[in-house]
């Protein structure tokens, strides 16, 4: 099983059918290129289109596969902890956009591709939602099999950075079979303005959808790190997660400098790597050109973006 491949399989799928729904294939980004300045570097599909909820014009509908970078793992292993976060740093965030009047159009696309993945049913998804949420809770019921207020209302509710323009979210979880129970894959959230239903987003980390899909046991695995870096232990997942945030960073042409945020973050990432790469008795430079030639592989699937 070639990560890479079932990345370009799943994410052309994922474009495809939204698109076939009306929804326009929009561009990515850089991930470092501060497109959303509420954060250093792109962490989700929102952080390139939320441009949309603050424009005068109708919010458009469109379909995203954007590259992307979260740092919640990087201070404990900086500091050699014995923790991992479940996912990784580097994902490629899969994600859409449209009016809040499409909320059930795309509810709809979303259970029929992930069904299609499953080759199951839609009682095979399990919609985790509030009963709070009427509309929402009416879009799951219609859709599949629900399960209600089975976690905190916080759950629930989603920020965007933008709480000074009153934009908030109201979300449910989309979850698929998974060992002796269900694992979230994705959400589906309602954008409000100061209460208002404005908009309507679909998020889904490929990573973690090939995880849960897979049953591995660890996100890390779902990512193509995998393909050329074998992991199975603590160190291992650190090494790839690493790995996988400077090849992309460096691509970009981000150095490890002190004089920006973004370099700063690559330094530190990169000074873990090879601290780990003289642990484990690896060089550094020759896994980063290994990884960086194979994570070429995904530039077809970006520019099919582009051309579409």
């Amino acid at each position: 099983m070639a990560i890479l491949d079932d990345t370009i399989q799943l994410g052309k799928a994922f474009l495809r059918q939204y698109h076939s729904g009306g929804f326009e294939i929009m561009s990515s980004v850089p991930v470092s290129c501060r497109i959303d300045k509420s954060v250093f570097l792109v962490g989700s599909t929102i952080s390139v289109l939320k441009q949309h909820l603050l424009a005068d014009n109708p919010v458009p509908h469109c379909v995203l596969l954007q590259p992307a970078i979260r740092t919640q793992s990087l201070l404990p292993m900086e500091r050699g902890e014995e923790t991992h976060s479940i996912y990784g740093s580097y994902f490629l965030a899969m994600g859409t956009l449209a009016p809040y009047e499409s909320l059930a159009l795309t509810t709809e696309i979303a259970c029929n591709y992930l069904c299609t993945l499953l080759h199951g049913c839609r009682y095979d998804l399990l919609l985790r939602v509030s009963a709070a949420d009427s509309d929402l809770l009416r879009v799951c019921r219609q859709a599949g099999a629900t399960e209600v207020d089975s976690q905190p209302l916080t759950y629930y509710r989603h920020r965007y950075g933008l709480a000074d323009q009153g934009i908030f979210g109201r979300n449910f979880n989309i979850a698929i079979p998974a060992g002796d129970g269900h694992r979230d894959v994705g959400n589906i959230i309602v954008i409000e303005r100061h209460g208002v239903p404005i908009a309507v987003e679909f998020a889904m980390g490929m990573s973690t959808l090939l995880t849960h899909l897979y049953r591995l046991p660890h996100t890390m695995l779902g990512n193509v790190v995998a393909d050329v870096l074998p992991m199975g232990n603590l160190k291992e997942y650190q090494l790839g997660d690493c790995l996988s945030v400077v090849g992309c960073l460096r691509q970009e042409g981000v150095m490890p400098r002190s004089s920006h945020m973004q370099g700063r973050i690559l330094k530190r990432y990169q000074r873990v790597m090879d601290n780990l790469c003289l642990s484990m008795g690896k060089d550094p430079q020759s896994l980063l050109d290994t990884y960086t030639a194979h994570a070429r592989g995904l530039l077809p699937l970006l520019r099919m973006q582009n051309s579409s």
